[in-house]
């Protein structure tokens, strides 16, 4: 990949990675940020390229696959000038600390994964300074920030909208910076040794009982001779399909899951003794598979998931669900996660931590089999204050549907 100088001629491209990004945006969990003003607006991209500040990132291809607004110098953004914390580099350097380089606008087109890190590391070798800044809904590019050594400094607020933004600094060679980022990533991990040690997940799809296991596999031990692979439990599996990447932060958000088309009668897990499999985003995972009969999902570990949109929806041959080992605490889309389980009859979401979630539309819509005290478990729900929840009920029995806006 490179970066160069955005021109006039780059500029529809531009306008279709920015359309991407606010439908990925949306779809996890971030509704607010881009999607509710239509931002960045032409004009302003316009203005950049005339500036010379836009730039785009171009793969091995000569594809552009990427787009951001870079600017460097003293005081740079005016935004930054009032923050509720402080930032490293004004501590360490005064007046000094506040020469930088400034990275906004970012979106890829995501065909490919790292082109965020590609274009934030390509400003860093610019300018050894930068601070950027996130909504607090934008899970995946904190953490892209926080990998990349960048610590949080505080609260500023953009001119735009005045939503308040988490405001980051990377101030490369320093000292003493990020001494606190580097120990809680030492702490981090620590607890994840054995986890980067772990066999790749997968998800495996075996054609002949119809069913999609999910599973750790060494390949270069598992597989064996005429297309058989050998499972933790000792199964053998042949001519099944393998898919990878399932525990990637941006799996399949706006493209279907690879297994999509097959049919699926069942999903468990086979794993080895404390094993787990370990997702970020889990967006339509099991969506539009009315045939499935049984889903067991005891071998997850949900901490991490982002987003839930649609995970089971128009699975209308369920009968019964136990979620009861969900660990929900940061996801922030469960749009349409159980629309159309018309034969869900049993549901255990009463341990669900409803606190960060933002979409919850058409929740439960459909799902005409559900005993009514779910409804009592809903009004015990503590959502985020912008929470959406039109057509959340509809079709519960018992419940009044909502009527068109």
């Amino acid at each position: 990949m490179r970066v160069r100088h955005a021109l006039p001629e780059d500029l529809p491209r531009m306008l279709e990675i920015y359309a991407h990004a606010r439908e990925f945006m949306v779809a996890t969990g971030n509704p607010r940020q881009w999607a509710a003003r239509g931002w960045p607006p032409e004009g302003l991209v316009r203005e950049d390229i005339v500036q010379g500040r836009a730039y785009v990132c171009e793969n091995d291809e000569g594809r552009v696959v990427g787009s951001f607004c870079y600017m460097c110098g003293p005081h740079v953004d005016p935004c930054y000038e009032d923050i509720n914390g402080a930032w490293r580099s004004v501590e360490l350097m005064g007046e000094a600390g506040n020469d930088y380089g400034v990275v906004h606008r970012i979106a890829s087109d995501g065909s490919e994964p790292g082109i965020g890190k590609f274009c934030i590391r390509w400003a860093a070798g610019r300018c050894h300074h930068l601070r950027m800044d996130t909504h607090v809904d934008n899970r995946i590019m904190q953490r892209t920030l926080e990998s990349l050594g960048f610590v949080r400094c505080g609260t500023i607020h953009v001119y735009e909208d005045g939503d308040p933004r988490i405001a980051y600094e990377l101030l490369e060679g320093a000292s003493g910076h990020g001494d606190a980022a580097n120990e809680g990533a030492a702490n981090e991990g620590a607890a994840n040794e054995g986890a980067a040690n772990e066999s790749p997940a997968y998800a495996v799809y075996d054609p002949a009982a119809q069913r999609l296991v999910f599973t750790r596999l060494d390949m270069s031990r598992a597989k064996r001779a005429h297309d058989v692979l050998v499972m933790p439990s000792g199964q053998r599996l042949r001519g099944c399909k393998a898919y990878e990447g399932i525990e990637d932060d941006d799996f399949c958000v706006i493209e279907p899951v690879p297994w999509r088309e097959e049919t699926i009668r069942s999903v468990s897990c086979d794993l080895a003794d404390g094993d787990t499999i370990r997702p970020q985003a889990m967006c339509a995972w099991f969506a539009g598979h009315p045939e499935c009969e049984s889903i067991d999902l005891g071998g997850f570990d949900t901490s991490q998931v982002y987003a839930m949109a649609e995970l089971f929806s128009g699975c209308s041959s369920l009968t019964s669900l136990d979620l009861s080992d969900f660990d929900t605490r940061g996801v922030m889309s469960m749009l349409a996660m159980f629309e159309g389980c018309s034969s869900l009859a049993s549901l255990d979401v009463a341990g669900f931590d409803m606190s960060r979630v933002g979409e919850a539309q058409r929740m439960f819509c459909g799902c005409v089999s559900l005993d009514p005290s779910i409804r009592d478990v809903v009004a015990g729900w503590h959502l985020a204050g912008h929470a959406n929840t039109y057509h959340m009920m509809d079709g519960v029995p018992g419940h009044e549907a909502q009527g068109d806006a």
